[in-house]
């Protein structure tokens, strides 16, 4: 048995069948900040429970495995199978400087649902502090969700000039090869979700080699950015430190692109399906192999 998010009531249960039935049994999981609310409190001891006597542990990336071993799992029975995406390498896609009239403006990039734990107004109040001194830079934001309209008003309060709000995207990839830069600025909250579990977008497009910037509340950030080599990673809700590393990115044309190649290597030597794929294969032959 293999069964994802070792906080669900379906993966209790099912670790339960599987000791019954004397099955193995895996869990694969992107968990890596584990919630503070009271609900989560109660069942942790029997989380930590499952982890120390599951046959195999798999995980998204470095900050699950180690929660994974604060809760008590060897390290030899933690394997990573790397969350990968889609390359858009190769995918077809319309030019939307044009269609925005963009011209050579520095875009920048938020792409995602509009929730509160992805920090978009973070990011809008450091572009408000980046276009106050530099006016050829843009900001182009995609997707929806119950913060939106919080955050185009906190846009209209910071007099942010050079910004669009383009709602739902299906095609990401024209998106993604538009912009100079990506970011991702998750904070951490109090909630079920109190953070980005790993940050797809994130892999999708470094893909197409671009630079990225995400803070220390998204985990995939810990594994996909060499900070200074393809991106930076910065303390989340700290305004003048994503401003500066938007700022270094933007202005030097040498620095993005050698960064965007270096997003692009990233993906190719250690986010790909094979990565993935061997990670559960090997998972689930020590478990099998377990006595």
């Amino acid at each position: 048995m293999i069964s994802s998010d070792s906080t669900a009531f379906e993966t209790m249960l099912a670790f339960a069948a599987s000791k019954i039935s004397k099955k193995k049994f895996i869990i694969w999981t992107e968990l890596w900040d584990y919630p503070k609310l009271l609900r989560f409190k109660l069942v942790k001891p029997f989380i930590k429970f499952m982890t120390r006597n599951s046959d195999a542990l798999i995980t998204a990336g470095s900050k699950a495995k180690r929660l994974f071993i604060e809760f008590g799992a060897k390290e030899d029975d933690v394997f990573v199978a790397p969350d990968c995406a889609v390359d858009y390498t190769n995918a077809k896609t319309e030019d939307l400087r044009k269609k925005f009239g963009l011209g050579d403006k520095k875009v920048v990039l938020y792409l995602g649902r509009i929730v509160r734990y992805k920090g978009l107004d973070f990011l809008l109040r450091a572009f408000a502090k980046l276009e106050e001194k530099h006016k050829n830079v843009f900001l182009v934001v995609g997707g929806d969700g119950p913060f939106e309209d919080e955050c185009k008003s906190l846009a209209r309060e910071l007099r942010i000039k050079n910004i669009k709000f383009v709602g739902h995207v299906i095609d990401v990839a024209s998106y993604y090869k538009m912009s100079d830069l990506f970011v991702l600025p998750a904070r951490f909250v109090h909630d079920s979700v109190p953070s980005e579990a790993w940050g797809l977008v994130l892999n999708e497009v470094m893909s197409v080699g671009k630079p990225v910037i995400a803070t220390d509340a998204v985990a995939g950030a810990f594994d996909l950015i060499e900070d200074g080599v393809n991106g930076f990673m910065v303390e989340n809700k700290k305004v003048d430190a994503l401003r500066d590393a938007l700022e270094k990115i933007l202005l030097d044309d040498k620095l993005r692109e050698s960064m965007g190649a270096q997003s692009r290597r990233i993906i190719e030597e250690r986010f790909t399906y094979d990565k993935m794929f061997n990670g559960f294969k090997y998972a689930i032959e020590y478990a099998i192999n377990r006595g």
